[in-house]
């Protein structure tokens, strides 16, 4: 069977929280509860749940499917007159008291322990997978090169847990120096699953109190350092196992040795130096305004090509017309109109301008002075005229000829 790791966080007023342990142990869910010294109000839950959203609990035969989630979080949200969260929702009990309007007056969760100043990434995510990053983040990151991927630097950034990551960028380890104490957190290579997050110098109780291998083997491997370590071999498949597992228990510093990342990445979350001044390391931008605008002037560049590109079809498509229309005019011209002319137009044209020519030259041997000149204009323009008309109604002849 598999079963998926939950993480949530429990909130009840003061006094309230011991009942958490008591309830998981009287109901024999498998969980790891984590206490912080930022707050006496909140804690941490890490369960685990099969692919009905099922809980792990134990049975006589070791463990086993029980209580749904949503079930189980809101009757103990109604046991410790308070709230469950997790990612599918929140739970408050019936009785829970009311909460302030006022943000000076909210409890401090546990969540406030994840929250970091500074935190450095390894992804192998490609560029566009940084750029994503840097848009969440909603600020210039810093990334460095290392063994295929990039560790990221991002300061004051989100909590970085609940940031959406694409499956081009997982899995992800994410080193951060929390409010309480420093943490990793791994998140996993399936959408699925939640979170993977271990912080240093807390406080773990397991439940239910059991000395059951089968038990005590659960959660190891599912909810344990167990667990947390397949995940850190899967992004680091050339680290020492061994290496790593010393380093989960003893602190950060040895998980960055063992993992051999650079050592700008502890001095970074020490605030010892700044992003912009790790060695080469590269500012990655988010999606920002500038880049919105080179957008929009490329998609109008583009816009004004296409409109440009249909002006000229529609100039080529007039132009087409216009020459099918001339030469429509022009065969129309050259199978009716002439030879029409050719067959009795042409020649009866020729005689009479022959006739008027030769007549309107004697009148002006005649006539002196102003008509003279016109007749005689008048009477080479009818001869000429009737030349062009004998040679028109005589082409038919030349053609069958030739």
């Amino acid at each position: 069977m598999t079963w998926r790791r939950r993480t949530g966080i429990i909130t009840a007023p003061q006094g309230r929280l011991a009942q958490v342990n008591s309830y998981l142990d009287e109901h024999g869910v498998i969980a790891v509860v984590e206490r912080f010294d930022v707050t006496a109000e909140s804690v941490q839950v890490t369960l685990a749940t099969d692919a009905d959203n099922h809980l792990a609990q134990v049975v006589e035969g070791g463990v086993a499917p029980g209580t749904g989630l949503e079930e189980f979080a809101q009757d103990l949200a109604d046991h410790i007159d308070g709230e469950v969260v997790f990612t599918e929702g929140t739970w408050v009990g019936e009785d829970a008291p009311q909460r302030s309007a006022d943000p000076f007056e909210q409890p401090l969760g546990a969540d406030i322990a994840a929250y970091a100043d500074r935190a450095a990434v390894f992804t192998r995510a490609p560029n566009h997978g940084l750029e994503a990053m840097a848009s969440q983040v909603e600020d210039v990151v810093y990334a460095l090169p290392h063994e295929g991927g990039h560790v990221v630097f991002i300061t004051e950034g989100p909590v970085l847990a609940t940031v959406y990551w694409d499956d081009h960028t997982r899995p992800v380890l994410i080193l951060e120096h929390g409010t309480s104490a420093p943490t990793l957190t791994i998140i996993p290579t399936h959408s699925d699953d939640d979170p993977i997050i271990h912080t240093w110098n807390t406080t773990n109780v397991t439940c239910p109190a059991s000395s059951n291998p089968s038990v005590e083997g659960f959660v190891e491997t599912v909810l344990g350092l167990g667990a947390l370590m397949r995940e850190v071999m899967g992004i680091f498949p050339a680290a020492e196992p061994a290496r790593i597992r010393a380093s989960l228990e003893e602190g950060p510093t040895q998980l960055i040795q063992s993992l051999g990342l650079p050592e700008q990445v502890w001095h970074y979350l020490e605030s010892h130096v700044d992003a912009a001044e790790i060695d080469g390391a590269d500012p990655i931008h988010p999606a920002s305004f500038a880049r919105s605008v080179r957008k929009a002037v490329s998609e109008a560049s583009t816009s004004v090509s296409e409109r440009a590109e249909a002006m000229r079809q529609r100039a080529v498509q007039v132009r087409t017309r216009a020459e099918t229309a001339f030469d429509a005019a022009e065969a129309f011209a050259e199978e009716v109109i002439l030879p029409v002319r050719q067959n009795w137009v042409s020649p009866t044209l020729a005689v009479a301008e022959t006739a008027l020519g030769l007549l309107a030259l004697r009148k002006a041997r005649q006539v002196r002075g102003l008509p003279s000149g016109a007749l005689a204009t008048l009477g080479v323009v009818l001869l000429g005229d009737a030349a062009v008309n004998t040679v028109i109604s005589l082409a038919p002849l030349l053609r069958r000829k030739n």
